[in-house]
Order: structure tokens, then C-alpha cells, then sequence
């Protein structure tokens, strides 16, 4: 069993490079192992930042599908935990099969494309200090 660390956080939606690292690495752990995974790696504060992460680079959809994930988890102080069970018990933990399907309902490549647009957007912004066109 995973030890869970009291709610510290990693990530930030403070300003646009933490809304594009949160929505990148939320990306790479969920394609890497769907949202079992992102639970179990993830902790609970910064879980909580991704749907609205998403939705700033333009991806409700897939807001959704987290918010949806959430909802399944019970009590934030578990998630990793359960996470992390569904993650190695995938054939029998009660909530491995709806995570995996809640998981295939994200577009992995329209998803991606949102955040390499935002982060062009945001490139683009940096390299043009004084554009009123920010992300």
C-alpha cells in the first residue's frame, strides 16, 4: 500500500507555464497508464487542479472525464491508494474497469494538440512581450 503524504502539491494554475505543465504531465501519466495510474502517482491537490487546467487550453471533454474520475474516487485522502490497487489489480478492483473506460474517453491526439497549441500560443506571447494576445 502507497503512503499518502498530506496533501502536498507539485503543480499550479497560477500562471500559463503552470497550467501547460500541469495539463503536459497529466498527459504523459495518463497516456502512459490511464487514470489509474494518474491517481496513483498524483497527489490529491494537484489531481484537482487538472480539469480546470484543461479547460483553460481549451479541453472541457476531457475535463469532464477527469471530474468524472474524480467523482468515482471517494474521499481525496484514498485516491492514490485506490489508484494504486485498480492500477495493479486491473482484473478484479472494483474501480480498475470504470477508470479504464472513463480513461478511453479521452482523444489522446486531440488532447495533445490542444496543449502543443497552447504551449505555441504561449511561446509566441513570450516572444512578443508587449501582445495583448496571452494565453
Amino acid at each position: 500500500m502507497k503512503k499518502a503524504i498530506d496533501d502536498p502539491v507539485m503543480f499550479g494554475l497560477e500562471s500559463p507555464d503552470d497550467v501547460l505543465a500541469t495539463a503536459e504531465h497529466f498527459y504523459n501519466e495518463w497516456y502512459n497508464g490511464g487514470l489509474s495510474q494518474f491517481f496513483s502517482n498524483w497527489f490529491p491537490g494537484d489531481a484537482q487542479l487538472v480539469p480546470e487546467a484543461l479547460v483553460i487550453i481549451g479541453a472541457p471533454e476531457a475535463a469532464s472525464v477527469v471530474r468524472s474520475a474524480i467523482a468515482l474516487m471517494g474521499p481525496s485522502s484514498e485516491w492514490q491508494n485506490q489508484g494504486h490497487a485498480a492500477l495493479i489489480e486491473y482484473q478484479t478492483h472494483p474501480l480498475a474497469a470504470p477508470l479504464w473506460d472513463l480513461s478511453g474517453k479521452i482523444d489522446s491526439d486531440r488532447l495533445w494538440k490542444l496543449i502543443e497549441d497552447y504551449e505555441l500560443k504561449l511561446n509566441e506571447a513570450e516572444d512578443d512581450p508587449g501582445s495583448e494576445d496571452k494565453p
